[in-house]
């Protein structure tokens, strides 16, 4: 049995350079820094009204009713992945690319979870891999709606700590023409923590989420101290991250247009 849906709004995202982590880390370390982001992002969307649709690796898959909800999940996600701290192997905060994506898709039920099949599923995914570090990209079939609209210049406004990037237009294996999309990068990446508190926190306040001072840090290691995840100095705490609903896992700048190829 299967059920076709006409609008389903698809999120895919994926950590940077995850094999290099692992490859220097070791599978143990690695895994444990990529649970924390699980744990962000399942807060996160679900927070949000999504769903977590399945993990496959260290990327995530999830649904949502409306491109606005979307669009604020992937929005905070991305801001509170840096309450996780730094990696040890780079010293750099944990990074994701994100691909959102609307449009006819049929969901069958497997293994107790609704999956999503069909050609919306395949371009949220490569929409995804066309994005560059701590971007995300958004189809204009999302954009059309002006809720979403609104959100995505929201997010992207001075308050808050993104900036849009180029419009674009993917060429994408399998699919016939062009698909257009639009971008926002969180600005964290290029600045140091400290001349993000400001932004970082006033966010958080206006959200209402609850911090803890918190000074030690999580050791990802099997023993070793020597390998340790280091958080930074607030971190939320895990009631204000909400619960996921389903999952595989158990535990405005001036724009110009640019053409990707994505195989």
């Amino acid at each position: 049995q299967f059920l076709s849906i006409e609008n389903a709004v698809l999120v895919f995202t994926d950590i940077v350079e995850s094999t290099s982590m692992y490859a220097n880390l070791g599978d143990g370390p690695a895994f444990k820094i990529v649970r924390k982001h699980f744990q962000v992002l399942f807060g996160a969307f679900t927070k949000n009204g999504g769903r977590v649709v399945k993990t496959i690796g260290d990327a995530v898959f999830a649904s949502f009713n409306t491109g606005k909800a979307a669009l604020a999940a992937v929005a905070e996600a991305m801001i509170l992945l840096s309450s996780i701290g730094v990696r040890p192997d780079t010293q750099k905060q944990l990074e994701i690319r994100v691909g959102i994506h609307c449009g006819r898709a049929t969901v069958v039920p497997l293994n107790g979870v609704n999956d999503y099949f069909g050609q919306t599923t395949n371009i949220a995914a490569r929409v995804q891999s066309a994005a560059k570090s701590s971007e995300c990209f958004v189809t204009e079939s999302v954009l059309e709606d002006d809720d979403a609209a609104l959100e995505f210049a929201r997010i992207t406004s001075d308050s808050m700590p993104f900036k849009a990037t180029p419009s674009t237009e993917m060429t994408l294996k399998g699919v016939d023409g062009k698909v257009k999309a639009r971008g926002f990068r969180w600005l964290g990446r290029s600045r140091r923590e400290s001349d993000l508190s400001g932004s970082f926190m006033g966010y958080h306040n206006r959200k209402g989420h609850k911090f803890a001072r918190r000074e030690e840090s999580s050791s990802c290691t099997n023993g070793d101290d020597s390998d340790s995840f280091v958080t930074s100095s607030f971190i939320e705490r895990p009631a204000a991250m909400g619960k996921r609903r389903s999952s595989t896992m158990d535990t405005p700048q001036e724009e110009t247009t640019s053409d990707h190829v994505v195989y």
